[in-house]
């Protein structure tokens, strides 16, 4: 029976209730009774590993049904909870009606709007430098799973990091600005900041030195990552740029710290699983956070 009102409720979706709802829906389909754009695993992976790491909250997005009981929006949140397997709440709206008009299904005004992004989102939330800080954020994620690119933060995860590590990443930011901020990027904030997260001193010794480029030697390690930096091709944008530089910079530091003389610097997969050894603590949270840890984060193919 079609109710006459639509109505809202504030649920727990456990995994049962969630699998009985996309069995039925998925029923659907088959019988080409409705249609719907299809299931991403990605997506459903992704929102999985946000409620397992606790970064699920409660928001006016929820799971909505027609008055024909059909599932209008909320599959890939229903899916991840069985993934999941932990139960959370959400906002159940049911009764929608099925068309607006003759032209035009409730369905087709779902999922049309433009999405925040991470950036924008500190920047509601008090941030200054958010734009650099929501870079710097999602590459200490990549940074912690190996410099491996594997599939983008969601903003749950990018916002906890940036929380979690703001005090270290203002305060590299804070050392690379001092004069004309050429060298402010998230590729070269990131490693710094995790640096800095257990080594206050070598962090600030580098970043004050590539910032300021006065009295290096000859073999300054510090002198060749600025070398590196100049090529052409790291001016372009993209992860594997960002990559490229956060390896260059672990190997930069790897030298710094030993006191080692160099002739030139290029990433060292050796030298970039020695900052994620020291650093192993930040990087255990950050990886928490994604909803992993070590022994599941992604490997290099």
């Amino acid at each position: 029976m079609k109710q006459t009102q639509p109505h809202a409720e504030i649920k727990t979706v456990t995994p049962i209730w969630a699998k009985e709802v996309i069995t039925k829906h998925q029923q659907s389909l088959d019988a080409k009774k409705f249609a719907q754009r299809p299931l991403s695993e990605r997506t459903v992976s992704i929102y999985a590993a946000d409620m397992i790491a606790g970064n699920w909250a409660l928001t006016g997005q929820g799971i909505s049904f027609d008055d024909n009981d059909n599932l209008l929006d909320g599959q890939h949140r229903l899916a991840a909870v069985v993934k999941a397997n932990k139960p959370v709440q959400m906002m159940v709206l049911s009764g929608l009606p099925a068309a607006v008009n003759f032209r035009l299904k409730t369905i087709d005004t779902f999922d049309i709007g433009k999405k925040r992004n991470l950036a924008q989102q500190l920047r509601i939330d008090g941030f200054t430098w958010y734009a650099e800080v929501a870079t710097t954020a999602r590459l200490l994620i990549l940074l912690s799973m190996g410099n491996v690119r594997t599939v983008t933060p969601t903003g749950p995860q990018g916002i906890s990091v940036a929380n979690q590590m703001k005090a270290d990443i203002y305060h590299i930011i804070q050392i690379l600005a001092r004069n004309n901020g050429s060298k402010l990027r998230g590729s070269i904030i990131a490693p710094l900041a995790l640096m800095h997260s257990v080594d206050t001193k070598l962090a600030d010794a580098f970043a004050t030195e590539l910032n300021e480029m006065t009295g290096l030697t000859r073999t300054s390690p510090v002198l060749h990552f600025s070398r590196f930096m100049e090529r052409p091709v790291l001016a372009r944008s993209g992860t594997e740029y960002q990559q490229m530089t956060m390896g260059a910079l672990s190997s930069a530091l790897y030298s710094y710290a030993h006191n080692q003389r160099v002739e030139q610097i290029r990433g060292n997969k050796e030298h970039l699983e020695w900052l994620l050894k020291i650093c192993q603590k930040p990087v255990v949270n950050i990886l928490r956070i994604c909803g992993l840890n070590e022994a599941q984060k992604p490997q290099p193919k």
